[in-house]
């Protein structure tokens, strides 16, 4: 499975990662040392190329979070990411229907959930 972990409070490192379970579980860090994911930060959460990643994304962000979330879909979508591992939206789904058991959401269930307005 290749998901992507939210990570709230990663500042300022950036939004998450990206993990290719099987890529992953074969080698944590890169020949160079790096962690083996991709991380994906924005402007003022994180900084364009994190050292300790084999990859960073980086979004200009001029303004809300929500301005770049549909870019951020897109890129999970181009990088073949099927489940999103948020445990915020996981522990806050009580009730939910799409509330899965372990935490990782289907994308396209995760990407409803964000979009929702408290009420």
């Amino acid at each position: 499975m290749k998901y992507l972990s939210i990570d709230y409070r990663s500042w300022p490192s950036g939004l998450g990662s990206i993990i290719d379970e099987e890529e992953y579980s074969n080698n944590r860090d890169t020949p160079d040392g790096k962690h083996n994911m991709t991380l994906i930060s924005y402007e003022g959460c994180g900084i364009p190329n994190n050292q300790y990643f084999r990859d960073t994304v980086y979004f200009e962000c001029p303004g809300e979070f929500e301005d770049i979330f549909d870019d951020i879909i897109k890129l999970l979508k181009e990088r073949g990411v099927t489940h999103v591992y948020d445990s915020e939206r996981w522990f806050d789904g009580n009730g939910d229907w799409r509330k899965p058991k372990d935490g990782y959401f289907p994308l396209e269930d995760w990407i409803a959930i964000s979009r929702e307005k408290p009420s």
